[in-house]
């Protein structure tokens, strides 16, 4: 694998920061499909909480993919995470309450999927931006690599700490590990949006960035991949606690391990 963005100390900075972002991220994500069916024993009602987190990268997603091109990138990271941290605050503090319900969790996912719909465009555009030109090939990569080991550490962390500690401690590390990135995006130098004389409007600017996607055929089989895989086996992280525990009688420590 080519390793060349690590010679970036920004970049150096941001992938390590993201390496706990995105660990908190499926952490919490694998705590909110527990507690969806911890609440309820529902497997529709943990289908819902999966659907509310990510149906707004579908609607949303796109509009702050134009945004991307557009706003300070630099700030814009640091809004959406924490804006991603303050779901999983939100949730503690709810659990610490004893005030957490479905309701509650319906809405703090729906939350947390507009806020995730607006983090994923910034995350992936500011990465290139902080390396040279020659070595973005390297950073998107790396960005990939790191997004992908979470997804198989974060959960495994999130059932295990579940399992010996409780839904509260699991809560809790998913916030103190969003914390990292957020101190260090402060001292990255980005390379910002440049000043353009005129601009399509947002809808007219999404509509152009389709007509490239469907009529560029590389890109146009990568969206079908993905499509396909998303629509296959993407949705099983999210139904593994009815699994885990209403299957097999596992609770938790099941969860993490599965």
């Amino acid at each position: 694998m080519n390793l060349a963005a690590l010679g970036s100390r920004d970049y150096r900075r941001y992938a390590l920061g993201n390496v706990f972002a995105l660990n908190a991220v499926w952490l919490s994500r694998l705590t909110m499909a527990w507690l969806a069916w911890d609440l309820t024993g529902q497997a529709g009602f943990v289908g819902l909480v999966a659907f509310l987190a990510f149906a707004p990268t579908l609607v949303s997603g796109p509009f702050f993919g134009v945004l991307a091109d557009r706003v300070a990138l630099k700030r814009a990271a640091m809004l959406t995470q924490s804006g991603l941290a303050a779901t999983a605050v939100v949730l503690l503090a709810a659990s610490l309450a004893g005030r957490l319900d479905p309701a509650l969790l319906a809405a703090v996912a729906l939350a947390k999927g507009i806020v995730t719909s607006a983090h994923h465009p910034v995350r992936l555009a500011l990465a290139p931006a902080l390396v040279p030109r020659e070595t973005i090939g390297s950073a998107v990569a790396l960005g990939s690599v790191n997004f992908n080991l979470a997804r198989l550490t974060g959960p495994a962390i999130g059932g295990a700490v579940i399992a010996s500690f409780g839904v509260d401690w699991a809560l809790a590390l998913a916030v103190l590990c969003f914390l990292p990135t957020i101190a260090l995006l402060p001292g990255l130098h980005p390379r910002e949006n440049g000043p353009a004389p005129r601009r399509a409007g947002v809808v007219a600017a999404l509509g152009e960035g389709v007509r490239a996607a469907v009529g560029t055929p590389l890109i146009r089989r990568a969206l079908l991949l993905v499509g396909l895989f998303s629509l296959v086996g993407r949705g099983l992280l999210e139904i593994l606690p009815v699994l885990a525990d209403g299957v097999f009688a596992r609770g938790p420590a099941g969860l993490g391990t599965l």
